[in-house]
């Protein structure tokens, strides 16, 4: 290990943290990027510097990953931090929460019951995933969902884009501070209430039988196509400075 400024630094490891089964996972990182995706095996792997090699521990079926940080720790442009967690196709999660500070997150292939997702800097995916109830907060990053299915999303995020490409939803509900909401090729079972306060909304190719919206500064297009009275579901959007477009 070296001290550079009185900052630690020390050499890329990779390692295998485990191998064993799990139903539920829980994740409290500060800086890697996290995959966790359907493969093979159950596995756990970490690339990074030692300093920052997450615990491993169990709570029954569920394995918790957990980093802690000691002390002050500086990362270059160039270091490479990864948390890969390869989950068997087919595997049901009972419960996956995850916890990020710094670092990008993504999800695929993933089946389960209940999703928790909260990253404070960084972006998170979501693809090929099928969750009964998904509740996700972003500080500062983008969200996207493709060909997934979630029956309940709850989405909250602060600054950044939230984007959601041919996934079907039962109930949808998405809140942003600053950032636009963009919905394309989707389906919506029940009820869809989409807000940001500033940016736009774009909803396309997702029909509604019912469409209501609001805007304080901006316009509004609700293109004719795009409601279908043969259909029970709701739209509810609203901006208090941008557009709405459903085309």
């Amino acid at each position: 290990m070296l001290i550079i400024g009185g900052r630690k630094h020390s050499d890329t490891i990779e390692e295998t943290l485990t191998i064993d089964s799990f139903d539920s996972l829980k994740i409290k990182v500060s800086q890697p990027d996290v995959k966790i995706f359907a493969g093979e095996k159950f596995e756990v792997r970490y690339v990074g510097p030692k300093e920052l090699l997450p615990s491993v521990t169990r709570d029954g079926n569920m394995l918790i990953l957990h980093q802690r940080v000691h002390g002050i720790f500086s990362l270059t442009t160039s270091d490479e931090v990864s948390l890969e967690i390869e989950v068997p196709q087919g595997a049901n999660l009972t419960k996956l929460y995850a916890e990020l500070n710094s670092g990008d997150l993504e999800i695929s292939g993933i089946s389960g019951s209940e999703l928790k997702l909260h990253v404070n800097s960084g972006d998170s995916e979501l693809e090929n995933c099928l969750f009964a109830e998904a509740k996700i907060e972003l500080n500062s990053g983008d969200f996207e969902v493709e060909n997934s299915r979630l029956d309940l999303l709850k989405f909250n995020g602060n600054s950044g884009d939230c984007e959601l490409t041919d996934s079907k939803f039962k109930v949808l509900r998405i809140e942003l501070n600053s950032g636009d909401n963009v919905i394309h090729h989707c389906k919506v079972e029940d009820e869809a209430t989409i807000a940001t306060v500033s940016g736009d909304n774009r909803i396309v190719d997702t029909p509604f039988g019912e469409i209501s919206y609001a805007t304080v500064l901006g316009d509004s297009k609700i293109a004719a196509s795009a409601r279908d009275e043969s259909l029970n579901n709701k739209l509810s959007i609203e901006t208090v400075n941008g557009d709405n477009r459903v085309e």
